[in-house]
């Protein structure tokens, strides 16, 4: 091709992309003319959920081993889980159970921390413990062909951890700092707070303290372990890129000689049953800002009641479309965000409904909470907030099973609290199938009004009078000690003076300037009968 022929190709070239670049415009302008969507488009029909099948395999020592096989990714995540969790710490020793996790990976008698963390990194996976209200689990995530390595270190950690005495140190002044900062924080002492009023004396009403981090030894620790973590009754979930031989095989490599029946579980206090509705109010002077929570304990994760008042709790606060969020924040400007949650316990669960604003708003906002309460349990959800709330639900819950570890997650919880092996398969359909009547009924029974615990953390002195036009006003400082209202408001009276404070005493000073001295000064008190006098001199050159 000569240079002329070349250079007509590239004309011809540019001649043709300013064709094609001029034919796109009109099609722009025509689209620009067409009205602007007001409405979301209709939701699409509803896939069904594709989840993989598992497999259920009990193992000799008493462990049941959970196989969830998913190979279109080279990943695995494995857990171990026991009956172990907080609810389980010695009286006086709460926090025994999240040291034991967070030691459980800084040492065996093989292995160091440093170890430890080198090995999984180094294959970019990750091995770590949690303690939850009931559970303690174990978990490690890796690619699949290192799937021999997560088994051993799983096993390394949870049959032979040493618990160093110098890491339980380190993890004590940790977790005694992180408490420091959660005590300075109102939502945090809420919280505490109101876990506290519905549980009474049942262990999910403990909280943490300095005291009781203070008091545990290695040897509670290293007991605590020895007691909750054994292999009868415990539950090994493993998802992802691995067949039931290889996980069988591994299974048993790891834990194949580790024997011990399960431990036996004490029986909890019962949570206190209330006959009325009244508010705990936690003295927070100063505060520019309150936290409400409101709430009651509610049924076992079994209930089948569960579902509608799913439906129901979403509607009243479980996201920025919800009602308390439109009217708290959206309408009337109080706060960022109010919502509500339902939870599940292995034992009684519970619902609550929070909100965070300035104490101006504080009783106007509780009041309007309650009044949304009633609405809820009183009024039929229009179609409206109905479809939108099971769209939700209904629609996200893929998102929460799409990785192995996920998967993980979701079938643990499921098997642990004993909801069903249907109950992944059906959740969506279960929900699904909730009418708005089913979800008025359901906050009816969940929503226990004339037994509600409202904890407000705040200025008391500003708040007192305001919520007791509200209901029954229980007062107490930050650390749950019972106080006088009359406190908020001490009445004045004289001074009394003390005279053995005052003492006889004389004191002076040079000023000086450039070095040079350029005056001096002097204070004198004396005493002269019952007098008290008080001389000053000064001198200049």
């Amino acid at each position: 091709m000569t240079r002329r022929n070349v250079g007509m190709l590239e004309r011809w070239n540019v001649g043709m992309m300013v064709l094609i670049t001029l034919s796109i415009i009109p099609t722009v302008q025509l689209s620009s003319q067409q009205p602007f969507p007001t409405r979301a488009p209709a939701p699409a029909r509803l896939r069904p959920v594709r989840f993989p099948p598992f497999h259920d395999v009990a193992l000799p020592n008493g462990m049941t081993l959970l196989l969830v096989e998913n190979h279109e990714q080279p990943t695995l995540s494995i857990s171990l889980s026991f009956r172990a969790g907080t609810a389980y710490d010695p009286a006086g020793k709460e926090g025994v159970a999240a040291l034991v996790a967070e030691l459980l990976t800084k040492g065996t008698p093989t292995r160091t921390a440093d170890q430890i963390a080198a090995e999984i990194e180094g294959v970019g996976g990750s091995i770590g413990a949690s303690a939850g209200d009931d559970f303690f689990t174990v978990s490690t995530d890796v690619l699949s062909d290192h799937a021999d390595l997560a088994f051993n270190l799983l096993g390394d950690v949870t049959r032979r951890a040493t618990f160093p005495s110098d890491e339980l140190e380190l993890a004590r002044t940790r977790f005694l700092s992180s408490l420091e900062v959660e005590l300075s924080q109102a939502g945090n002492v809420a919280d505490r707070a109101f876990q506290k009023e519905i549980y009474g004396r049942n262990p999910y009403g403990r909280n943490t303290s300095v005291a009781a981090y203070k008091a545990i030894t290695r040897e509670d620790v290293v007991a605590f372990a020895g007691r909750r973590l054994r292999p009868g009754g415990s539950l090994l979930v493993v998802s992802g890129d691995i067949t039931l031989p290889q996980a069988r095989a591994l299974a048993t490599q790891a834990f194949g000689t580790w024997r011990g029946a399960a431990a036996p579980t004490p029986a909890f206090p019962a949570a206190p049953t209330k006959r009325g509705t009244d508010i705990l109010l936690v003295n927070r002077p100063g505060s520019v800002q309150s936290n409400i929570v409101i709430g009651n304990t509610t049924f076992l994760p079994t209930d089948t009641g569960y579902y509608a008042a799913r439906i129901a709790t979403h509607v009243l606060g479980g996201g920025s479309d919800s009602r308390l969020f439109m009217i708290l924040r959206e309408q009337k400007s109080w706060t960022y965000g109010s919502y509500a949650a339902l939870r599940r316990n292995r034992g009684m669960g519970y619902w609550q409904a929070t909100f965070e604003g300035r104490t101006e708003v504080t009783d106007s906002a509780l009041a309007e909470l309650l009044h949304q309460i009633d609405r809820v349990r009183t009024e039929t959800i229009p179609d409206s907030e109905l479809v939108a709330a099971k769209g939700f639900l209904v629609g996200s819950f893929p998102l929460t099973i799409e990785t192995p570890r996920q998967i993980a997650q979701v079938v643990t919880t499921a098997r642990l609290l004993g909801l069903g092996a249907d109950y992944i398969q059906r959740y969506r359909e279960r929900l699904a199938a909730v009418t708005g009547t089913r979800a008025r009924t359901a906050a009816q029974r969940v929503y226990k009004r004339d037994a509600l615990t409202i904890v407000v953390v705040g200025d008391a002195k500003a708040l007192y009078d305001k919520l007791k036009a509200i209901a029954p006003v229980h007062l107490v400082d930050v650390e749950g000690k019972a106080m006088d209202p009359a406190e908020l408001n001490p009445a004045g009276g004289p001074v009394a003076f003390d005279r053995s404070q005052i003492v006889a005493l004389s004191d002076s000073f040079q000023a000086l300037v450039q070095g040079t001295v350029f005056g001096s000064q002097t204070g004198k008190v004396s005493i002269d009968g019952d007098s008290i006098v008080y001389t000053e001199s000064l001198m200049l050159p």
